[in-house]
């Protein structure tokens, strides 16, 4: 006994067609002019667009002049057949989807090619004798407004044709772009292995990346047809399949990165002020793949290049940095991986590294070059017992003070834990020698003191601290009876 093969499943017009509706009837214009770029040997692609009189109906003509025509008729009206392009990840179609989207939209519709014809109408699918000397013609009547149809047009001027291929819109011809850059990477991709199976792997191939026009939006491309909008700066156009939704109008959020990545790596030197806070330079300064010269550019963009880390460890050498015009970048301003990106590319240092505050520095070992009191000069024991006087009455604390000799410190004096000390390596016996008529001395002795109240020579305490000590100091010399410690 034998039964007669039945089809599993039927699929619905009407189903099809609100997928267009879905993804706006522009789509189903890109489907037919991808296919008719898809074709082998093609140079020429004519649209035409024509509305019915008097209702809500537009005759679609999409025609092509490729030599060898449709390569297997029975693709027009197959959903998911073996497309012979799956096995191509240069070329656009998948899944033998294009035209029936548009075929659901249609109230009748032809397509001849080299191979033959075949008609759409209330009769249902008519096959046809005629033909076509070379490449092929689809004609529709679908429904679609007059506002769509002026939508239709709009968006068709997003299309950017391949190489070699002129394509018209009612006569119109779409212009040639050229790329800011065109660029080699390694981008996942769809592609058939020998069974016919559609196999996601990564593939390198070019990304031509453009300017958009005025009034464009930024948008994601796939071998010249807008995909979606991406909300950046460039026009990426991806020459392979890209890995995209059943509805084919969008891609995953990590493919969208390697994207924004690829673009600000290749483009840096195009962004502008106004890119610096947008979304598209802030994932790529965050991926493990941005180039030095991206991460740097995008913190010129952000912070100006005179920069600097915040050095919680040397808090004046940040406000010094501040008072030069350099601007600060916090912590919470960057994310963990913008910060690990920073950092490995060197892109901006601590305030410490740029500018460190000169600090006196005490051998953990106490091997310091002290110089003992029994080397002391007369002179030296002068300065010092003037010192630890004077200290005594400004601060109202007894302050030891000790003399190192060092020439390779920075600092000629310095009052911390150590207490005040003289750097003879620096100050040269000069100083000593001159004695209380030195106003380097007083003033020494005003600067390092004005430590004892505030650590920071920026801040306002101590900027305070130096007027009352010098006011003192002038009170001191003036009192007749304290002022005998000027006289030692």
């Amino acid at each position: 006994m034998t039964t007669e093969a039945k089809n599993w499943f039927d699929v619905s017009r009407k189903g099809l067609a609100k997928l267009i509706e879905r993804r706006g009837k522009n789509a189903l214009i890109y489907e037919l002019i991808g296919n008719a770029w898809d074709a082998d040997g093609v140079t020429h692609v004519e649209v035409i667009l024509e509305p019915e009189d008097g209702k809500p109906l537009v005759t679609i003509v999409v025609r092509d002049d490729a030599p060898g025509g449709f390569a297997d008729l029975t693709h027009a009206w197959m959903l998911f057949a073996e497309s012979n392009r799956k096995g191509h990840a240069g070329k656009r179609g998948r899944f033998c989807l294009g035209e029936k989207l548009v075929l659901a939209l249609c109230e009748e519709a032809s397509i001849i090619s080299t191979k033959g014809g075949v008609m759409f109408d209330g009769r249902g699918r008519t096959n046809t004798r005629a033909r076509r000397d070379k490449g092929t013609e689809f004609q529709g009547i679908a429904r679609i407004t007059r506002a769509e149809l002026a939508e239709i047009r709009v968006e068709l001027k997003k299309l950017i044709p391949p190489p070699g291929v002129t394509t018209t819109i009612n006569g119109e011809s779409l212009p040639r772009r050229a790329p800011l850059r065109r660029v080699e990477t390694t981008l996942p991709t769809e592609i058939a292995d020998e069974d016919g199976n559609l196999k996601r792997t990564a593939r390198k191939c070019l990304v031509d990346l453009y300017e958009p026009l005025p009034g464009e939006l930024a948008m994601l491309y796939e071998l010249g047809v807008p995909v979606v909008e991406t909300g950046d700066r460039f026009h990426c156009d991806v020459q392979q399949k890209i890995v995209l939704n059943m509805d084919r109008d969008n891609v995953t959020p990590a493919y969208l990165r390697a994207i924004r990545v690829l673009v600000v790596n290749a483009l840096h030197d195009k962004l502008t002020a106004e890119d610096a806070s947008a979304t598209f330079v802030n994932e790529a300064l965050a991926d493990a793949g941005a180039s030095p010269a991206a991460v740097t550019k995008a913190l010129d963009l952000k912070y100006g290049t005179k920069r600097a880390v915040y050095d919680p460890s040397d808090v004046e050498a940040n406000m010094n940095l501040v008072s030069q015009g350099y601007t600060l970048i916090h912590g919470s301003q960057l994310t963990k991986p913008q910060w690990d990106n920073v950092r490995k590319h060197e892109a901006a240092k601590p305030s410490g590294q740029i500018a460190p505050t000169k600090k006196a520095l005490f051998s953990p070992d106490g091997k310091d070059s002290w110089v003992p009191k029994e080397k002391w000069t007369p002179a030296m024991h002068r300065v010092v017992e003037y010192t630890i006087a004077v200290a005594r009455e400004l601060t109202g604390t007894e302050v030891h003070v000790g003399i190192l000799s060092d020439i390779t410190q920075s600092w000629s004096a310095c009052y911390g834990d150590q207490g005040f000390v003289y750097n003879l390596g620096r100050l040269g016996h000069e100083f000593f020698n001159r004695g209380m008529e030195n106003d380097k001395v007083n003033r020494l002795i005003i600067h390092e003191l004005g430590h004892h109240f505030a650590p920071n020579h920026l801040d306002e305490a101590y900027h305070e601290a130096l007027c009352s000590l010098g006011a003192k100091l002038v009170r001191l010399a003036l009192d007749p009876i304290k002022r005998k410690i000027f006289e030692r």
